[in-house]
């Protein structure tokens, strides 16, 4: 799924009301998602699964013409960039691609850019709160919608040409955007993602920087793009059963119960073997969520205990220390229960 992410940017040179915009330059920020109040019942594990489906990077070029968008996401173990490229003067479509390590395809899709408009916000409510970010003397506002609550902190000390859209600059909002915490659901939101700049390099020229892959397949649907990106995914995998297939012992050693335990929280995964595959039972189980059970069928290809989830997709193998690992990230370590 394909969603206009909003940028906010800021850097530690002091610009001053009325100066002459910037109109090239670099900005990167980060992601976390923090409690909204203290005390709130939330379970540790969850904070940390939630954590750990936000982007890993992302960055924004623009030069007053055109901007380009990158961001780093981890699926499953594959490190994936996409890539959104928008021009002032093509205000209709961008080009918008995704690169992995092993295959690259890009699609021109429909613009749209509601997201940076403010006709469905309802409220905005500006304070007089104050503080410094990165340099900046930032002040403070609410912007309430129907089912989210923005607290945005934001700067006049800067301003920024990107007539693309890339730069969040809301015609509701006065200044430039340091910072935002987006409650979904509202004021009753336990969890808050809030958005921060890292950096602004200034007067950063990389042409290079708005140009697709070299190698990238131009393909016609976002549909198709997911289907590519699946179907270089299976050869992959296939090539892995053809290289390295297991005998039925190693295979038999992913059986049994594995638990991933954080905080007093788990997640417990019961694998078996059943006619022609296997199956994989997980419970996770924490102090504040009713515990939840679902099931999968899974098959081997190479060294992976595959699961598809259409169009997603789960892949566990043994470390060589013999834990139980989800290609998701480190975190996904599991300890086979004896």
């Amino acid at each position: 799924m394909i969603r206009f992410l909003l940028i906010f940017g800021c850097q530690s040179t002091t610009f001053r009301e009325n100066d002459e915009p910037m109109k090239i330059g670099k900005i990167t920020y980060s992601f976390e998602y923090v409690q909204q109040r203290k005390g709130a019942k939330i379970s540790p594990l969850y904070l940390k699964l939630s954590q750990l489906n936000l982007p890993v990077d992302r960055t924004v070029c623009f030069d007053g013409n055109q901007s380009c968008l990158r961001e780093t996401t981890n699926e499953f173990g594959i490190s994936i960039q996409t890539i959104q490229i928008r021009n002032k003067d093509n205000k209709d479509t961008f080009r918008y691609a995704e690169v992995s390590p092993h295959f690259s395809v890009w699609v021109e899709l429909q613009e749209s850019r509601s997201v940076n408009k403010t006709k469905e916000i309802s409220i905005v409510t500006f304070s007089k709160k104050e503080k410094t970010i990165l340099g900046y003397r930032c002040k403070k506002a609410t912007i309430e919608e129907e089912h989210s609550t923005f607290t945005v902190w934001y700067t006049t000390e800067l301003t920024i040409n990107d007539p693309t859209g890339a730069v969040l600059q809301l015609d509701s909002i006065p200044g430039v955007i340091l910072e935002m915490d987006e409650a979904l659901g509202g004021k009753k939101a336990v969890l808050l993602k809030r958005t921060r700049v890292t950096s602004i390099d200034l007067d950063v020229n990389e042409p290079t920087a708005f140009d697709l892959p070299k190698d990238a397949l131009q393909v016609k649907s976002i549909e198709e793009v997911a289907a590519k990106n699946r179907q270089n995914l299976l050869r992959l995998m296939e090539k892995g059963q053809q290289d390295h297939p297991l005998s039925e012992e190693e295979k038999a050693a992913f059986e049994g119960t594995w638990v991933l335990s954080y905080k007093g929280d788990r997640i417990e995964l019961k694998i078996s073997k059943s006619a022609n595959d296997y199956t994989i039972q997980e419970t996770m189980k924490t102090r504040y969520e009713p515990e939840e059970t679902q099931s999968y069928k899974a098959v081997f290809y190479g060294e992976t205990l595959f699961v598809d989830l259409a169009p997603t997709f789960l892949r566990y193998r043994l470390t060589s220390k013999g834990d139980l690992k989800l290609e998701k990230g480190d975190f996904f370590v599991f300890k086979k229960q004896t």
